[in-house]
């Protein structure tokens, strides 16, 4: 992995990018002390082999390339490709795109912190999935957001349809009449224009809660996961599950 990172531009972007992510979570939550590289060990390679500028440079890099940047839930195809009758010539996961982008800030930080700042695990108590917590956050806060825009979309066509209302309905002179239908038009058009975006809002909208529950699912899988290979899970991760398995 090393290797593929400091290699020259020649390399990927994608490859280095992703080489350079994977580096940084194994240092930030590989902890086992048996593994094959302590945080230590790693890190000592990772500033002298790469270094802060450059492994910051490689996931900057990566965040900006395309099949991250135009990263979508549905797999979309370019005219280019359908016409060759082919499929995207790579495709990131969208689940693995919010997760790298909601955790690019904090790998980054991390290989420049001491290892011994860093909690060890005890009992194998597992808080991997703090994470995918972060993300169903990430999506609660922008449903919140959209709902307090739809909220508002909805009382300006309400103002606007009530004041074309009293317009149609009011009596001018014919240059005022003029005047009017112009006006009228203009009110019809930022009708439009906030009816377009109320129902881009609510489509996603729609897709966030979609995710959300996808990710959701996912979270409660990997518990049961860890479980069944014998690891412990927090008490607050337990609790969550069961009051969501009773609200079921």
């Amino acid at each position: 992995l090393i290797e593929l990172v400091v290699k020259s531009s020649a390399t990927d972007p994608i490859v280095q990018g992703l080489s350079a992510f994977l580096l940084g979570i194994s240092y930030l939550y590989d902890d086992e002390p048996d593994a094959a590289f302590d945080r230590q060990t790693l890190q000592t390679i990772l500033l002298s082999r790469v270094g802060v500028d450059q492994f910051a440079n490689r996931l900057t890099r990566l965040r900006e390339l395309p099949a991250v940047k135009n990263a979508s839930p549905y797999m979309q195809v370019v005219p280019e490709e359908e016409a060759r009758g082919g499929l995207p010539s790579l495709f990131l996961d969208y689940a693995f795109v919010e997760f790298f982008t909601a955790s690019q800030d904090m790998v980054q930080r991390s290989i420049t912190k001491p290892p011994s700042s860093f909690g060890k695990s005890t009992n194998n108590t597992v808080t991997g999935s703090s994470t995918n917590e972060a993300l169903v956050a990430s999506f609660q806060a922008t449903i919140q957001q959209q709902d307090a825009e739809l909220q508002d979309l909805r009382s300006r066509v309400t103002g606007l349809e009530t004041l074309l209302s009293q317009v149609v309905c009011t009596m001018f002179s014919n240059a005022e009449k003029e005047s009017l239908a112009a006006h009228t038009s203009s009110l019809e058009d930022t009708m439009a224009t906030e009816r377009a975006k109320f129902a881009t809002l609510e489509k996603e909208q729609e897709d966030l809660l979609v995710l959300m529950g996808e990710q959701d699912v996912d979270l409660k899988k990997y518990r049961k996961r860890l479980r069944a290979l014998g690891e412990e899970v927090t008490d607050d991760e337990e609790g969550e599950e069961e009051e969501e398995e009773g609200e079921a």
